[in-house]
């Protein structure tokens, strides 16, 4: 296939100019992350449905690792409470430049050891992903970038949850060190069939036409990469009497949007882009995000300061 030719091709010669750059923690935790694409890439992956479905499976949405534990880990620190604020106000849709500036602060790269997948901020110290984003990362720099991070940072997992099976919890909150982080996304139970939604994050296959990108696998931790969006619709809403609602949309998402939100027309998260669901045989997929029931569950034994919206966007 000459799409995947292409990248095969573009992300060697990114490995080769790294090379001359000295090694940082945070640049040897993107190296590893490039050369795992790298392989996976090499080839011509349409020939083979299976192994097609392998390359969205590693390190991206495509579902709950195999034999994760369905257990929480809780924060290990004495900020574990969680101060959710909540607010039933409705509230107004934002304008496109709006809307595209907000999430441009408030979503973030992340990059864990061999694995990279998106997140978002919550309050001035946590961001929320995938618990398959981090898992295996253990001993290797946990690495968050954005444009609301400003410079690179390393994170700490505070708390995460691993469930096999469809409205199984994928979660993971991160804490940052350094400043405050000023911007973040509120979040919303409020989600309908039909309702136009935007998927947010960075996934590695359309990441890797971009300089910035590049130039952060070179080394440069003042590079971060335009952050990629993608407009939809719900398709369906399932799973909701297992108190794991599932967005079923039709927004494209790929490897890397794992963890990233999925947001209405007034930027609040209505659930987190966790997998897609490939049909080789007829050539389509459709994402999958757990809503926001579950997210808002997680954080209210592992910490964090979220904010909830239940009004609606009007």
């Amino acid at each position: 296939m000459a799409l995947a030719t292409a990248f095969a091709v573009s992300l060697s010669v990114t490995a080769a100019q790294a090379q001359t750059v000295p090694p940082s923690p945070e640049r040897s935790a993107l190296e590893a992350r490039l050369s795992a694409l790298t392989t996976a890439l090499a080839g011509d992956v349409c020939a083979n449905p299976a192994e097609a479905r392998a390359l969205l499976a590693a390190g991206t949405p495509a579902g709950t690792p195999a034999g994760a534990a369905p257990a929480i880990t809780p924060a290990p620190d004495k900020s574990s409470a969680a101060d959710i604020k909540t607010s039933s106000a409705p509230a107004k849709p934002l304008e496109k430049t709006a809307l595209v500036s907000l999430l441009k602060q408030a979503v973030v790269l992340v990059v864990a050891g061999e694995n990279s997948g998106s997140g978002f901020i919550i309050d001035s110290q946590h961001i929320v992903t995938n618990n398959h984003v981090i898992a295996g990362s253990e001993g290797q720099p946990l690495i968050v970038a954005g444009v609301g991070i400003g410079t690179p940072r390393e994170a700490k997992v505070i708390a995460h949850v691993a469930e096999e099976g469809p409205a199984g919890r994928d979660f993971a909150l991160l804490k940052v060190a350094g400043a405050p982080l000023t911007t973040k996304l509120a979040l919303t139970p409020n989600v309908a069939d039909l309702q136009p939604i935007v998927a947010a994050g960075f996934p590695g296959l359309l990441i890797t036409n971009d300089v910035n990108f590049h130039r952060l696998m070179q080394g440069d931790l003042s590079a971060t990469p335009e952050i990629i969006l993608s407009q939809g619709a719900v398709m369906a809403i399932q799973n909701r009497s297992a108190g794991m609602p599932t967005i079923a949309h039709n927004a494209p998402i790929s490897g890397g949007n794992s963890g990233g939100p999925l947001v209405d027309a007034c930027g609040r998260v209505v659930g987190i882009n966790t997998y897609i669901r490939v049909a080789s045989d007829q050539g389509t997929n459709a994402g999958y995000a757990l809503g926001t029931e579950g997210i808002l569950k997680f954080l209210a034994k592992a910490g964090g300061s979220p904010t909830v919206q239940s009004g609606t966007c009007e």
